[in-house]
């Protein structure tokens, strides 16, 4: 890089960083921040209107044909058009001598490209500053305040996407949204399924809810219903399952809205009457805005893309990943512990706080009922829910009515309150009738109130 303004570039940056989108090109959903305008190259601007145009519209082939469609959609000239066409099948071969394969590469020539851009408006500013100091008419003060002014519009475009306001400057907007939603009837978070858990937390843009079970007592069954709950009230929802594939859900699903057992829907054991169920709920899914994807060996990279993905698509609302896990090959538990937990940071500030969506994660409890190893988890997510068996005690205490499973809020830090006993305060839940699915019970009466806790 020389001395001169032509000079503040890397043209080799930018080439990267278009090859490697016309390989990769989800990767464009790492880096937001990144602007067409950044590119110092006219043609790369171009390129990356296009990839943009393509990915928004779910084209994940960038060839030089949905290129051309790309700049005929977004309105490039005809000129450039003409003298660029001609050139695209020839560029896109060269790429594969340039593109990078990791996300994490990408964002480096990325962030290269955005420091470059930064740099060259900051040497037009400058250049303007300097005129300042040949204007006699231009006072100290009015000289300071132009170029603290253009200075400060400078950095904050560049390192947080606009600018830095006041707390005051949105707060009457925070108030008045607030006041619309009660008005409208509307909730802050998405409320769930079971009605005595809006009591201590919604589920939040932003905050990740962690719920834990021991091994095959229903953290799938949860999901489902979860999951369903949400889409029926419109709202569009993908699960990521890493255990049970696509088939086995929609049977599960079929069963839950027909109330009929997946075994029978299998087999087709099923009586006329039966049969007007199954093809009810056929028709009720097929509305649904509810995604799912199995995938028993899924990256951190791989969750944001389709998620990220899904919000383009479909303006996602809530994600759901069924479960956090460690690889069967990891013995060492202090590695087990950091994988788990790794997972857990990456959805919750990653996807949840990043993409600002809520999401409801699951991890399996060991013979101990604790979080596989890692209390990492519980300190990371926004509210920890154990879901479990009642005890023969504890069913027989509080009777058949209130059913053979709880609830038990461990930690909440979205709400005012959670629970410090798990022997007394929980909520009670009950299998539906042939064991399809899961609902709230009549509650149990606790020898003692709950206890509030405040945390601030």
């Amino acid at each position: 890089m020389g001395n001169t303004y032509d000079d503040i570039s890397d043209y080799q940056a930018e080439g990267g960083v278009i090859s490697t989108l016309i390989y990769h090109p989800t990767f464009i959903l790492y880096t937001n921040y990144l602007k067409p305008i950044h590119f110092n190259d006219l043609i790369n601007q171009y390129y990356y209107r296009a990839i943009q145009y393509l990915v928004q519209h779910n084209v994940k082939t960038i060839s030089a044909l949905n290129i051309e469609s790309a700049w005929n959609a977004i309105g490039i000239s005809q000129e450039i058009k003409d003298k660029t066409i001609p050139e695209i099948p020839k560029f896109i071969s060269l790429a594969v001598n340039s593109k990078r394969d990791t996300v994490d590469e990408y964002k480096m020539l990325a962030e290269r490209v955005v420091s470059l851009a930064f740099k060259r408006n900051f040497y037009k500013e400058s250049q303007r500053w300097q005129s300042y100091c040949t204007d006699d008419k231009m006072s100290l003060i009015e000289m300071d305040n132009k170029v603290f002014s253009s200075l400060n519009r400078l950095t904050t475009e560049f390192a947080t996407g606009g600018e830095v306001e006041t707390i005051g400057s949105s707060i009457e907007a925070l108030v008045s949204n607030a006041k619309a939603r009660k008005e409208r009837g509307e909730s802050y978070g998405l409320k769930s399924f079971f009605p005595s858990i809006d009591r201590y937390f919604q589920y939040e843009r932003g905050e990740l809810v962690l719920i834990s079970a021991r091994m095959k007592q229903g953290k799938s069954w949860i999901a489902l219903i979860e999951g369903v709950h949400k889409a029926k009230s419109g709202v569009a929802t993908l699960i990521i399952d890493t255990e049970m594939n696509d088939e086995l859900y929609q049977y599960r699903l079929l069963s839950y809205l027909s109330g009929i057992p997946h075994r029978r829907i299998k087999q087709w054991d099923l009586s006329p009457d039966e049969e007007k169920e199954v093809a009810k709920a056929v028709k009720e899914i097929k509305a649904l805005p509810l995604y799912h994807l199995y995938k028993p060996e899924i990256t951190n990279e791989e969750i944001y893309t389709i998620v990220a993905q899904k919000q383009l698509e479909c303006n996602l609302g809530f994600f759901i990943f069924d479960y956090i896990k460690y690889s069967d090959k990891m013995v060492d538990a202090g590695q087990i512990s950091a994988d788990m937990g790794n997972r857990c940071n990456y959805l919750k500030n990653n996807i949840a706080g990043e993409l600002n969506i809520p999401v409801l994660a699951f991890c399996q409890l060991n013979r101990n009922f604790d979080i596989a190893n890692s209390d990492k988890l519980e300190q990371i997510c926004s509210t920890s829910v154990y879901f479990t068996q009642k005890t023969p005690e504890e069913i027989q205490r509080d009777g058949i009515n209130c059913g053979t499973n709880k609830f038990f809020i461990k930690y909440n830090r979205i709400g005012d309150v959670f629970m410090t006993d798990p022997d007394i305060e929980y909520i009670d839940l009950k299998w539906m009738r042939q064991g399809v699915g899961l609902v709230e019970a009549e509650q149990h009466k606790a020898d003692n109130p709950y206890d509030y806790n405040d945390e601030g």
